[in-house]
């Protein structure tokens, strides 16, 4: 693998994503590696703890439409794509929708990965949920992996069409046992059960001060032991909705501008009025304090590339 200095790795990173360090300066370490694959890239990394923020109005000159499938091989992130949560780590596989706004905070972290083009896997952002994850330990899963690793394996023996054609069964897998895992009829009937229904009310009411326990028990006709039973797995009732209410809260952090006041004002709007409660508990959930992900947005996110494919300037730049 290649290693790079931080200077380095921002620029190689900026094409996706704003890079905010988590760790002292000095003892940052990042390496990558990369190759492609008829239209799809291939990717190695290793680096220290990072956060990483994307808005792709400040991606410019450059294709968005991007999904990347990945798997860490060793460390961790939590963060939120759009609206949605995300936890990885290397009991799972995930694939994120580069296209849409993203926050996430690392350990270190070992992951290797694949960007596939929209158009590739026919990948609609209007109809195809933005992340999705699944355990390791499941069948489809395996096969993934076994697909992503012979995939990598053809990169030094295989030919081109060899190549090709791995690359295209394995966009293949992606799409039919990861993103439309959601298709299948058990999560179908799922979407009237009263459990989505409470979630998606939680959802758009999270900057409502009076979503509460008996708000929902008087919403929905339930017991408070009946409602907690439905959240037991996520921490509790309260816990679930504070969680996400701080991934809103990570979400506007790394967008907006380092200006004195700003963590108070986004605490404010989620519900957070204790700011050392606020910071305790965000620090929990990501490993950072707040002010460390609005810093994020320091540096200028804006990159120009002379309006060249993402591919192409990747290869051109960084190809050892």
């Amino acid at each position: 693998m290649r290693r790079y200095s931080l200077e380095e790795w921002r620029d190689l990173a900026r094409a996706f994503y704003d890079v905010r360090l988590k760790t002292d300066r000095r003892i940052f370490a990042a390496e990558a590696e990369f190759a492609g694959a008829g239209r799809l890239i291939l990717t190695k990394v290793r680096f220290t703890p990072l956060i990483f923020s994307r808005d792709p109005a400040n991606i410019t000159d450059f294709d968005r439409n991007y999904l990347l499938f990945e798997r860490y091989d060793s460390g961790a992130g939590r963060g939120v794509v759009n609206e949605t949560p995300t936890k990885v780590d290397e009991r799972t596989l995930h694939v994120v929708d580069m296209s849409q706004r993203y926050a996430t905070s690392t350990t270190a972290v070992h992951s290797s990965g694949v960007l596939i083009p929209h158009e590739v896997i026919g990948f609609d952002p209007s109809r195809d949920a933005h992340y999705a994850s699944v355990s390791r330990s499941k069948p489809r899963a395996r096969l993934l992996e076994t697909a992503l690793d012979a995939l990598e394996a053809s990169l030094a023996e295989g030919s081109l069409q060899e190549i090709g054609d791995l690359a295209d069964a394995f966009v293949g897998l992606v799409q039919r046992l990861l993103l439309r895992c959601r298709e299948d009829s058990e999560l179908q009937s799922a979407k009237v059960t009263l459990d989505l229904a409470l979630r998606e009310h939680i959802e758009s009411r999270l900057n409502e001060s009076d979503l509460s326990v008996d708000q929902l028990c008087h919403r929905f006709g339930l017991s408070r032991a009946s409602l907690y039973r439905r959240f037991q797995e996520d921490g509790g009732v309260e816990h679930y909705i504070a969680g996400r209410r701080l991934d809103r809260c990570l979400l506007e952090l790394c967008a907006a501008q380092p200006v004195r006041g700003q963590v108070k004002t986004v605490a404010d709007r989620w519900g957070f009025t204790d700011p050392g409660n606020f910071s305790r508990r965000f620090r929990e959930r990501f490993g950072v304090a707040p002010t460390d992900c609005l810093a994020a947005c320091a540096a200028p996110t804006s990159v120009t590339a002379g309006k060249q494919h993402l591919v192409h300037y990747w290869m051109r730049k960084h190809r050892r």
